[in-house]
C-alpha cells in the first residue's frame, strides 16, 4: 500500500537485445496491468529514460598473406590482419583460427592448421596482425584456400557482423615425392 503523496524507487537488472548500433530509451510503466483505480488519473503512468547508445564491435579479417604456392607437407608462414570496424571496443578472449579449404567455405573437409588466443580491449577503429607457421598435410593436392577465421568460437557478440570475420589468401599445393 502506498499513500496519498508518498512515493517508492525500483530497480531492476535488464538484459538489452542485439539491435543495431543507435540511440534508445527504455520506457517504464507503473501499474501496467492497471490493477490501482485511479480516478482517470493514470496518464502519468509512463516514462522515457535518457538516451541509451549502443554500440557494438565487428571484428574483421582484412588481409591474409600465404604463399601462393608450396608442397604438401611444407611449413609456410601465414599472416593476417584484423581490425575491429564497430563502435565499442573488443573486450574478453577470442581465438583466430587458420583453415586448409578448398571451398572457400569452413565446413566438413576443411583442415584446422592452427590458431591463435587473443584479448582485448580491442579499441574501435584500431587492428592488430597476426603470424602463424603451420605445416600443410601431406595427403592435400590442388587448388586451395588458406582461410583465416577470427573469433572463430563466437566468443565476441558483435550484433549480426559476424560475416567479414573470415578472410582467404588462394595457394597452389604439389604433391611432395614420397620416399
Amino acid at each position: 500500500q502506498l499513500a496519498a503523496g508518498a512515493s517508492y524507487e525500483a530497480s531492476t537488472t535488464v538484459t538489452l537485445p542485439g539491435w543495431a548500433d543507435g540511440s534508445y530509451r527504455l520506457l517504464v510503466v507503473s501499474d501496467a496491468l492497471a490493477q490501482v483505480y485511479e480516478h482517470g488519473r493514470d496518464s502519468n503512468n509512463s516514462g522515457l529514460s535518457a538516451p541509451l547508445v549502443l554500440g557494438h564491435p565487428d571484428l574483421a579479417v582484412t588481409a591474409v598473406t600465404a604463399p601462393s604456392a608450396a608442397q604438401s607437407g611444407d611449413v609456410i608462414d601465414v599472416g593476417w590482419t584484423v581490425d575491429n570496424q564497430g563502435s565499442r571496443p573488443v573486450a574478453g578472449s577470442w581465438v583466430d583460427r587458420v583453415y586448409l579449404s578448398q571451398d572457400g567455405v569452413i565446413g566438413a573437409g576443411d583442415r584446422l592448421l592452427g590458431e591463435v588466443a587473443r584479448s582485448g580491449p580491442l579499441e574501435a577503429g584500431t587492428g592488430y596482425t597476426g603470424a602463424l607457421q603451420v605445416t600443410l598435410p601431406v595427403d592435400v593436392s590442388g587448388d586451395w584456400q588458406i582461410l583465416v577465421r577470427t573469433d572463430a568460437a563466437g566468443a565476441v557478440h558483435e550484433a549480426n557482423a559476424e560475416d567479414d570475420n573470415t578472410g582467404a589468401a588462394p595457394i597452389a599445393v604439389t604433391l611432395a615425392p614420397y620416399a
